[in-house]
């Protein structure tokens, strides 16, 4: 995102536009579910006109709006999660919760230049080796599997890129290489290490520690609980990148190049080797076709 579109950038009157255009865009699906719509219209309108678009408004105001555009977002989420303007706005929000309360950061000369055209992203064919259609195959037979809870989906993928890698480390002595520069490697580490700090948050502990699960010892609950907290909640910069072109595309490739980065990234390794240990446990709540999946992702070369 260009510093000129994001909310840092943007004074009071720049953000009370944005959800200006929110409403305008949403007009439909808001009304269809009974949202307020004319009231909220009513108050972002009001406050835009009496600010004026070219003046920079009152910072006081902008704790309202972003409750407000907060709203809008969990609503329409629980109600259109897969309408095409949805994420400019979810993006939008999370940038801004980043930065809330921070003074307008002043835009350059630089920021202000047009785009000359927009770069394609870059597509890779094969994850880690893997040409992407296997990848692909393996999510759709995950939705036919019978799973204990729908956070079994994304640890699968997960699991199915370590157990690749720990094969190919044993045949190769040497990690898989993803060779494409499509911003799939750092979106992996920060999304990697954003389930390791959730994994280690005293919270997440205690509630395993206060539910204990017959199926899954601790270390095992933990990894579980990362992994599907990762797959449905990110940083701005890994929300950005998964949808950047094809989000089911962009966060199944991810979940599998975190498995094959977890094998030796440092930062992980207390999370993912005690499981590794543990892993026969995996029987007792992977479906058949499942752990066939795993066998199957190890001994691929």
């Amino acid at each position: 995102m260009r510093n000129s579109e994001h909310p840092a950038y943007h004074n009071t009157a720049r953000k009370l536009g944005r959800l200006v255009s929110f409403l305008y865009n949403f007009e439909q699906p808001l009304r269809d579910d009974g949202f307020d719509y004319d009231a909220a219209s009513k108050w972002t309108w009001g406050h835009l006109g009496a600010i004026g678009v070219d003046e920079p408004g009152d910072p006081a105001l902008e704790p309202e709006i972003f409750q407000r555009m907060e709203h809008l977002v969990k609503f329409l989420e629980a109600r259109v999660p897969e309408h095409p303007f949805l994420p400019n706005y979810r993006l939008y929000f999370q940038l801004w919760r980043e930065c809330l309360g921070e003074p307008v950061r002043p835009l350059t000369a630089e920021d202000l230049k047009p785009l000359e055209e927009a770069v394609e992203p870059v597509i890779a064919p094969t994850i880690y080796g893997v040409p992407f259609e296997r990848l692909d195959a393996a999510r759709l037979a995950m939705g036919r599997m019978e799973f204990l809870h729908k956070g079994f989906a994304p640890l699968l993928m997960f699991l199915d890129g370590l157990l690749y890698a720990m094969g190919y480390f044993e045949r190769h002595q040497q990690l898989p290489v993803h060779d494409y520069d499509d911003g799939l490697r750092a979106a992996a580490r920060e999304a990697l290490e954003n389930a390791v700090d959730f994994a280690n948050e005293p919270g997440t502990r205690e509630q395993v520690r206060l539910h204990p699960n017959a199926l899954m010892p601790e270390t095992q609950q933990l990894l579980f609980m990362a992994i599907y907290h990762t797959s449905i909640c990110n940083t701005s910069a890994v929300y950005e990148w998964l949808h950047r072109h094809a989000y089911q595309r962009d966060l199944t490739s991810m979940l599998f190049a975190m498995g094959v980065r977890s094998l030796n990234d440092p930062y992980a390794k207390n999370l993912v080797y005690p499981w590794i240990s543990e892993c026969g446990h995996v029987n007792e709540w992977m479906p058949d076709e499942g752990k066939a999946q795993l066998h199957d992702f190890f001994n691929n070369d």
